[in-house]
């Protein structure tokens, strides 16, 4: 996909607006220069023959003209002097003229300016300006070559296009550098969107912002406070249908584990009030989860730093009557980490929920590894079990609400996402990958410190 760059839409736009605006002034200027250099070099053509019919020339007699010999001051020479000629003629006899010049024997010209052409592709190379006397029947002819108005022409229009050229490379350049010192205001509030934490709806500081940005950011702000309006009715609902569903929750199980005890109760009674309650179980698990699902986006607690090695310990050992009651061993290996920036209830609310699930899937006399280390300067925190794992195809859901891969198991679907949701708003990267002992190796990677 072709990039779509602001700066580079503003100088493309500038630059054939420049282009243009130079092409159009050096045409305009072509067409000015061209004229002005005609009209002062065929004045300098008529003050030429004006001077040379001012000379005592009338008595100079045709048949002594030899032509002028210009070898001995050759080096005196001008370089547009073989660009400039002139013939004086008499009663149509040639009196004089320069040796360079066009070959005109034979060729008289009508007084006033004439154009002569020598060249095969039939061009015209002189401007010839003949000035005729009729009293002394003298016959003045000064012709000049056109190379010297086409060289002025061409120096004068590159005096002009050659700074339009060097003005279009340094304005691209003062205006790539402008457009990227202003664009920075633009990285400064995505670096601040993006470096914010996820339960970060505050609105974002504008008052050093240009005017120009300033409705983008007073956009993302009224989105902010939409989000977090949304967020706040979400979890609202959510605590309060939770704290509802307990009470009756509770009932039933009460009432429920009463009619187990009858003493009347058929077999196929006892088995149905036992699906019962562990449909029982299984609701109130999943109004527990919500619950503490909705606290822990409801909290506000400012983040501290945190010892991950007291946080794991503090889990293992609230998870050792359950796990001793599924006869499951939890080994842990746990190396003093530096600290890292969180809330503690959080933190230790995504270890509960990890080492919960894998005591819950190993199988009895099964060991669940908790290992926490230092890889590139960063903690990471490895739960290893020796369950049957996850199938492929569960992979890419089980962070969903409410999906659960194995049902036959009694639980809410919320747990890994209360742990995907914690890792994210700590900077923390979640992985799953098959254990060594044939299990599922539940991988937090944290942030450097």
């Amino acid at each position: 996909m072709k990039k779509n760059s602001l700066r580079l839409r503003l100088i493309k736009t500038l630059l054939l607006q420049m282009l243009a605006a130079v092409v159009l002034s050096g045409g305009l200027a072509l067409a000015f220069i061209y004229h002005e250099v005609d009209e002062v070099y065929d004045a300098t053509l008529v003050q030429f023959s004006r001077s040379l019919a001012s000379m005592p020339i009338g008595d100079a007699n045709p048949e002594s003209y030899a032509g002028l010999d210009r070898s001995k001051d050759a080096e005196l020479a001008h370089r547009y002097e073989r660009k400039i000629s002139y013939r004086i003629l008499k009663d149509g006899q040639v009196i004089t003229a320069s040796a360079e010049g066009p070959a005109m024997e034979g060729i008289y010209l009508p007084p006033g300016f004439s154009k002569l052409h020598h060249d095969k592709k039939g061009r015209h190379e002189w401007r010839v300006y003949t000035l005729l006397d009729e009293k002394s029947g003298l016959a003045i002819e000064v012709a000049e070559k056109y190379d010297i108005r086409r060289e002025l022409t061409f120096q004068l229009l590159s005096s002009l296009v050659l700074p339009g050229i060097l003005f279009i490379i340094s304005s691209i350049v003062a205006i790539w550098w402008a457009t990227g010192s202003s664009l920075k205001v633009l990285a400064r509030v995505s670096g601040e969107v993006g470096a914010r934490a996820a339960e970060d709806l505050s609105s974002i500081d504008d008052r050093d912002i240009p005017i120009e940005i300033k409705p983008l950011t007073h956009a993302l702000n009224d989105l902010f406070a939409r989000i977090e309006t949304s967020f706040l009715r979400e979890r609202e609902f959510t605590d309060n249908a939770a704290h509802e569903l307990r009470t009756p929750l509770a009932a039933i199980k009460a009432q429920v584990q009463a009619l187990q005890r009858s003493e009347n109760l058929s077999a196929a009674g006892q088995e149905g009030f036992a699906n019962l309650l562990a449909a029982v179980d299984r609701a109130a698990a999943m109004t527990d989860a919500l619950l503490s699902f909705a606290r822990l986006q409801g909290e506000r607690s400012d983040a501290a730093p945190v010892l991950m090695a007291d946080i794991v310990r503090q889990e293992i050992q609230a998870l050792a009557g359950f796990a001793a009651a599924r006869q499951v061993r939890i080994t842990p290996a746990l190396e003093e980490v530096p600290p890292i920036q969180g809330v503690p209830h959080a933190l230790g609310l995504m270890v509960r929920n990890v080492l919960h699930n894998a005591v819950k899937f190993s199988p009895q006399g099964g060991e669940v590894v908790v290992t926490l280390s230092l890889q590139a300067g960063a903690p990471v925190l490895s739960i290893a079990d020796a369950g049957a794992g996850i199938a492929d195809k569960h992979l890419p859901h089980v962070f969903e609400r409410f999906y659960r891969a194995d049902k036959s198991q009694i639980g809410s679907g919320l747990g890994l996402s209360i742990v995907k949701w914690v890792a994210d708003t700590h900077r923390a990267r979640v992985a799953l990958a098959p254990a060594q002992q044939g299990g599922l190796d539940f991988k937090i990677f944290f942030s450097k410190a």
